[in-house]
């Protein structure tokens, strides 16, 4: 309870610094919620709250994607804490949020001393919800930035029986696919989103 209540303050707090200064999810569904907001003397804050039934991590990157620092948050907690940035070259490095469901990228730049956070760079990838009904695939996920999609769909020998690389419109990925001319069977469905692969089970049965 203690932890939510400094949380809340601190998103409180966060909410109030000019928007050219901090990024945050724009996801209202997503599970995790994250501030990144640049302070004074070189800082950047990180807050993140979790309701995902697993934990999340919290990295420094450098330009090569490279970790610098890591710390990793337990399920269902909430977390803040600033990072000093004084010690690091100008150039531009990466904080990262994620786990195996979530993606959560900003780009910050130190030049002469003084990091800057690119707000229209931030990535944010969520798992995309994957359901099959009647021989029909359906795949759905709100993102942001319009990122490269493709899609694989493996069978039980793990060969390639489908892919396609599709864009997303208005951060809005909607697709159906008809399966009804595979053979039944468990197949893996990977979807790649901007580097980043999720892979869900399904099982053709008729």
């Amino acid at each position: 309870m203690k932890n939510t209540t400094i949380f809340s303050i601190m998103f409180a707090l966060v909410a109030g610094i000019s928007s050219t200064a901090f990024a945050s999810t724009t996801n209202p569904g997503s599970n995790v919620q994250v501030r990144v907001v640049s302070l004074k003397e070189n800082k950047i804050l990180v807050a993140s709250e979790s309701a995902s039934a697993e934990a999340v991590l919290v990295e420094l990157l450098d330009a090569n994607k490279s970790t610098l620092h890591s710390r990793k948050i337990r399920r269902n907690f909430s977390f803040a804490q600033s990072y000093n940035l004084s010690k690091l070259t100008d150039g531009n490095y990466f904080i990262r949020v994620f786990n195996s469901s979530y993606s959560y990228t900003v780009p910050v730049e130190i030049n002469g001393g003084v990091a800057t956070i690119r707000q229209q760079e931030v990535q944010e990838i969520q798992r995309p919800t994957v359901r099959l009904a009647d021989n029909k695939l359906n795949v759905y996920a709100l993102l942001v930035g319009n990122p490269a999609v493709s899609l694989q769909m493996l069978n039980d020998e793990q060969k390639v029986v489908y892919t396609e690389e599709t864009k997303v419109n208005e951060n809005i990925l909607n697709r159906r696919y008809d399966l009804s001319q595979l053979p039944e069977g468990v197949y893996d469905v990977l979807i790649n989103i901007n580097g980043k692969v999720f892979t869900e089970e399904v099982t053709i049965a008729r």
